[in-house]
């Protein structure tokens, strides 16, 4: 491999690698007509009929999330050829959330990104997924963290992300790794598409049995009520700033409450003694939570877990205090629904940011059907959510899996065999 000897050199603080391996400035790797670039600096605001472009919120965890894409006019969008995505790219963030990586899909060519966002088109020769595999390894996030630069938010200049070390193999074991490492990345992320159709199924259900048949006037037997009718409501331990440590028990703060399942990638930490304290606010798995301070009315499933997290102020959770009244398929379905984030919002106050309590909560105006009909709902619905659970949790065994094997795959500590590629 030309320039081998000269690319260690310049890497010498680096892990050694194996013969044959070499470490390349990410500039090496770009087709060179094209080169490393940001997108559009300011896009002004949403033009519905316009160009979508990728943000940093919209690459999460190796993958590009288009449910919420900000549009620009083609006349911006004009501007700026340079940036304009083909397919088959690699993006980078570069502000903010910095490192986050994606390969850009064939189905996106056309569309653009934004100034926060590198474009990182691969030439050809090597592989946009191994990239991006690189890009996610502990020796290059640390390459990033070091040089980002703070003075209002994090971020990552050009000229640094041309010099990022990238481990080259050669092409048959470097094909191997990615096969190994890319099969992981495609479960999960078909886990994921089925949670979706999964979610959307579920809420299929709900609507043909609640909001459908209640347009016109209410059935027989069903009645205008609070959401206390159904549920009771417990608010998060009040836990002190000296609680908090880097390992222990987790608990779960508001930022963990993600939309369907909450993410306990995002928790922090007390120990034993604290815990013992709070065992009250214990959580289980299917614990249905409920933000309480800035994005109010987000609801979210507890995951199973090896290490039962515990619940913080300023997060609910649902108390099924009535069974087969208030079971949680229906509860999990009515919550999630925009109407009734709507309502929560209404029932929020604040000016910095919004905060709901929990008789604002409880207070929601909601249609009751009889129990009888709500317990057959449930029989259908719990089965699907518990499904959803199951495949957040394979997803996170093989995450963990596979952020184990990364660095030593990467480091060539172990070795793949290259026909793994082809088979």
């Amino acid at each position: 491999m030309p320039g081998d000897a000269e690319s260690n050199a310049n890497f010498a603080d680096l892990a050694e690698l194996p013969d044959g391996w070499a470490y390349q400035p990410l500039a090496e790797l770009v087709d060179n007509e094209r080169g490393i670039c940001y997108g559009i600096v300011q896009p002004g605001s949403h033009s519905a009929e316009g160009i979508p472009i990728v943000r940093v919120n919209n690459i999460k965890g190796g993958r590009i999330d288009t449910s919420d894409m900000l549009r620009v006019t083609e006349e911006i969008e004009s501007k700026y050829v340079r940036s304009r995505l083909r397919g088959g790219e690699v993006l980078l963030t570069l502000v903010g959330s910095l490192g986050e990586s994606a390969v850009v899909p064939a189905e996106l060519a056309g569309w653009n990104v934004a100034r926060a966002v590198g474009v990182l088109p691969v030439k050809k020769g090597i592989e946009p997924r191994w990239v991006a595999i690189c890009l996610r390894s502990s020796t290059t996030q640390h390459f990033i963290n070091t040089r980002a630069t703070t003075t209002v938010q994090a971020t990552f200049n050009l000229r640094d992300v041309a010099t990022l070390p990238i481990p080259v193999p050669p092409k048959k074991e470097r094909e191997a790794i990615a096969s190994v490492l890319g099969s992981l990345d495609d479960k999960i992320e078909l886990n994921r598409r089925m949670n979706e159709t999964l979610e959307a199924l579920a809420q299929s259900l709900f609507k043909s049995w609640f909001v459908d048949t209640t347009q016109s006037a209410l059935p027989e037997g069903w009645r205008e009520a609070t959401l206390r009718e159904i549920t009771g409501f417990l608010g998060g331990y009040a836990f002190k700033s000296k609680d908090w440590i880097d390992q222990g028990v987790p608990v779960v703060k508001i930022g963990s409450v993600k939309p369907g399942i909450v993410d306990l990638n995002q928790v922090s930490f007390v120990p034993d003694e604290v815990a013992e304290e709070a065992k009250r606010f214990r959580l289980g798995v299917g614990d249905l939570l409920i933000g309480m301070t800035g994005y109010v009315g987000e609801v979210g499933l507890v995951p199973p877990t090896e290490n039962p997290p515990l619940l913080n102020q300023r997060v609910g959770k649902f108390v099924l205090e009535k069974p087969g009244t208030s079971t949680l398929g229906f509860l999990y379905c009515l919550t999630r629904r925009p109407e009734f984030k709507a309502a929560v919002e209404i029932k929020s106050h604040g000016t910095a940011q919004a905060n709901v309590s929990a008789e604002g909560i409880l207070s929601v105006p909601i249609t009751v059907p009889p129990p009888s009909i709500i317990h057959e709902f449930n029989a259908f619905c719990e089965p699907i959510l518990n499904r959803i659970l199951a495949n957040h949790a394979e997803s996170r065994t093989l995450a963990t899996m596979r952020d184990a094997l990364l660095p030593k795959l990467l480091s060539g500590e172990i070795r793949v065999n290259s026909s793994i590629a082809s088979s």
